[in-house]
């Protein structure tokens, strides 16, 4: 009865495997004069110990714009000249009132403290775009003391 699918002829059965004594994953070390074996790594390693988390609550920040808090910090951006917080969309709407925006054209973030004015071929089609124009909001190279604390406050390790 061929195609029941099952093999009956016991040709194909796994093998057990057996290790050579040359591949022996045992070490062995001399403890108070007796030869002991361990298996394992071949050296010992620390334990892990996780990192202490700050207990102190974000200090609250508001806006230097329109003095309403700053409830998400992660999306604020900082004032180039006086280095205080803003909130990302009172940066996009002033970026909008001054840039003349023709047909087809947005303000979007494009990333790394960057904002540009991005051309679509299609408003239908979002995969196809120029950008026109960049704005260098925030510099990488020289970041915010802010966001340093940020960062302490959420990733401790």
């Amino acid at each position: 009865m061929s195609g029941s699918g099952k093999n009956t002829d016991n040709k194909n059965k796994r093998k057990q495997f057996k290790r050579n004594e040359r591949e022996n994953t045992h070490t062995h070390f001399h403890v108070n004069g007796k030869l002991e074996k361990k298996k394992g790594s071949l050296y010992d390693r620390p334990k892990w110990v996780p990192p202490v988390q700050s207990a102190a609550p974000m200090q609250s920040e508001t806006c230097a714009w329109c003095n309403k808090p700053i409830k998400d910090v992660a999306a604020a951006f900082n004032e180039p000249d006086t280095d205080k917080l803003l909130h990302f969309d009172c940066v996009l709407k002033r970026i909008t009132e001054k840039e003349h925006l023709e047909k087809g054209e947005t303000i979007n973030y494009i990333g790394g403290g960057r904002f540009g004015i991005v051309r679509f071929s299609s408003l239908s089609d979002n995969r196809n775009f120029k950008i026109k124009k960049i704005f260098e909001y925030e510099d990488k190279e020289n970041r915010a003391k802010w966001r340093d604390a940020l960062c302490n406050h959420y990733s401790v390790t």
